[in-house]
């Protein structure tokens, strides 16, 4: 919502191959406040973009989903600007962290 699509967009242009179909068989579903607490009906991968100030409440649901199904696939997309309050509670779960710059060859399709 904030980008007007166009994160979603870049997070898709690596999900899915050059077909548009996706990588690991589900496309990305991207959760809004009304799915976290709704989890277990969701049995595609998750694409977390929250709002900085409901990350303490974001990692704790992620936490429980990860126990209740550690096979799934969750993609975060967060604002640079707070990363310091969460990146070590959820680099504790994370198989892959990396930071893309607005304005850099990673983000050229956004």
């Amino acid at each position: 919502e904030r980008s007007r699509g166009r994160v979603r967009d870049w997070v898709n242009c690596w999900w899915n191959d050059a077909q548009g179909d996706p990588i690991l068989g589900k496309p990305l579903r991207l959760l809004n406040p009304d799915d976290w607490f709704e989890l277990y009906d969701n049995d595609s991968p998750r694409l977390w973009s929250p709002p900085p100030g409901a990350m303490e409440t974001v990692i704790e649901l992620f936490n429980e989903d990860r126990l209740a199904h550690p096979t799934m696939s969750h993609v975060f997309v967060i604002p640079r600007l707070m990363t310091h309050l969460f990146r070590r509670s959820l680099g504790k779960d994370a198989d892959l962290m990396f930071e893309a710059a607005s304005g850099t060859a990673a983000m050229e399709t956004v």
